[in-house]
């Protein structure tokens, strides 16, 4: 087996997390910290819990909550209590959180170079969608994919709605992470 591709993947990923170390550093977090706002910035309205976090980042419910506690300590995220089930709690990004994602993303070589790659860049992208969703598969993890790719995903553009919750969603909803996210059947 060659394992060129994989080793290039993990060099990708060593890189990355190298700028965003040192982005969170400059915005006085660890990288932890970043990479919470970051998933939360990018996550649904059913994602947005401190367990959803967790999950996510393949963390411990324990380290993740003192890094949620940082983020809000900091005002870089808000807690709200959620009105029908008093026990959940909600978190989104502050303006000054979304300020230091900006900053964050605005040092991406990673980034950068994929958007040099022009119209290879959406081929690439599916690529390594299919390559991590199918370790997700054998790791027994969540997706966490796109709700606009997801097989819960019904009803007509401007009118979509989730079939697991039957709740509506906003075109902006089907763009974000979702926990709850399920791979569609390709088509036949």
């Amino acid at each position: 087996m060659d394992a060129r591709a994989a080793e290039l993947i993990e060099r990708l990923g060593l890189v990355r997390r190298a700028a965003r170390r040192a982005a969170a550093a400059s915005a006085g977090l660890s990288a932890a910290q970043l990479e919470a706002l970051g998933y939360l910035a990018a996550c649904n309205r059913f994602s947005d819990t401190p367990a959803a976090v967790a999950e996510y980042l393949d963390a411990t419910r324990g380290t993740t909550s003192q890094s949620l506690l940082a983020l809000e300590r900091k005002g870089l995220i808000a807690r709200m209590r959620d009105p029908r089930d008093g026990r959940v709690h909600h978190l989104a990004p502050t303006p000054a959180g979304r300020r230091v994602l900006d900053r964050a993303e605005g040092t991406d070589e990673i980034t950068d170079a994929l958007a040099a790659l022009g119209p290879q860049r959406e081929q690439l992208e599916a690529l390594l969608d299919r390559v991590l969703r199918a370790a997700q598969r054998r790791r027994g993890g969540r997706t966490f994919g796109r709700c606009a790719r997801c097989r819960h995903l019904s009803g007509a553009p401007g009118a979509r709605r989730c079939g697991l919750t039957d709740e509506p969603l906003s075109a902006r909803d089907t763009t974000l992470l979702c926990i709850e996210h399920e791979e569609r059947a390709p088509a036949a």
